[in-house]
């Protein structure tokens, strides 16, 4: 188990989770709870806790004491409350040992698939868990943590993104809705257009870095789905790579700020209507050149 503390950068974190949690499913299963979790932390113990990332698993700590642990498909999940009672029933619950913490104490351990059906009625005694190893008996928070030092924010970042668009469709681009075409593929006016998508903008962590530095508003027209469409449609719009496919290797890094930008879908179909695509600027210069001159019998 090799620790990969310190990770900044949620692209990283995002290939590292993907690599021990394959199925989409899970992975949001777990990063929706991790996210959770640790938000409560930070009300209980906001200067005593981190979540540490691992080759193969990550761990959300208060203090010294583990409050989450999530692996190949699995799920450790720890609670106040006695195994074998209600609601700890089945052989996926054991009695949890951490001598620091006082009885009853119990886990969910298995996998994250029957975890998802059941883990809503797990969280009130989660959450005693989390009071009970986050606060001293006076009930003051617990304060400094050598677990701090190994935090991971990229993979907190990483989560918050994937998990910012629950409704979208699993294991594709978060913020494409389950009717509209494949990512590789837009469609305008009943014509097909071929748009190039690569690994760059799929990634839901670049994405998320691109956007808050650059916002949700179209770079080429200037289109914001929330100030047109409302709050529930806030953050909605394709990210594009403005360098050329033909250009990155197999060894390139991406600069989410420098090399992405947020489109339209309208003003990314027309970027890739041909080939090779337009640039930002000439389609920027192709807006302006046909926007429809405005009536003087209009500007009343």
């Amino acid at each position: 188990m090799t620790e990969t503390h310190g990770l900044a950068d949620p692209s990283v974190a995002e290939g590292v989770v993907a690599g021990f949690l394959a199925d989409p499913s899970e992975r949001l299963v777990a990063l929706r709870q991790l996210v959770a979790s640790a938000d409560y932390v930070a009300t209980v113990a906001p200067s005593a806790w981190g979540v540490t990332l691992y080759k193969d698993i990550f761990r959300l700590n208060a203090g010294m004491v583990e409050v989450l642990v999530v692996g190949d498909g699995f799920i450790r999940f720890n609670c106040v409350g006695v195994a074998g009672e209600e609601p700890f029933m089945g052989p996926r619950f054991e009695r949890s040992g951490y001598l620091s913490v006082a009885d009853p104490q119990c886990a969910f351990v298995g996998p994250l698939a029957e975890f998802a059906a059941i883990g809503s009625a797990l969280q009130p005694y989660h959450r005693k868990f989390i009071d009970t190893v986050g606060r001293k008996k006076n009930g003051e928070p617990v304060a400094g943590s050598r677990m701090t030092k190994s935090h991971s924010p990229g993979l907190i970042a990483y989560a918050r993104a994937l998990i910012a668009s629950p409704d979208r469709d699993i294991g594709g681009p978060y913020w494409m809705a389950k009717d509209e075409s494949p990512p590789e593929e837009l469609y305008v006016e009943g014509a097909r257009i071929t748009v190039q998508v690569n690994a760059f903008e799929r990634s839901a962590a670049a994405r998320a870095r691109c956007l808050d530095h650059h916002g949700a508003t179209c770079a080429i027209c200037g289109f914001n789905a929330q100030h047109q469409y409302g709050e529930d449609v806030s953050g909605l719009i394709h990210v594009h790579h403005i360098r050329p496919l033909s250009e990155i290797g197999e060894s390139y890094i991406v600069d989410p700020i420098a090399d992405l930008r947020p489109v339209c879908p309208n003003c990314h179909a027309v970027i890739h209507s041909r080939n090779p695509a337009y640039s930002l600027e000439e389609v920027a210069a192709l807006l302006k050149k046909h926007l429809p001159r405005r009536h003087p019998s209009n500007d009343a």
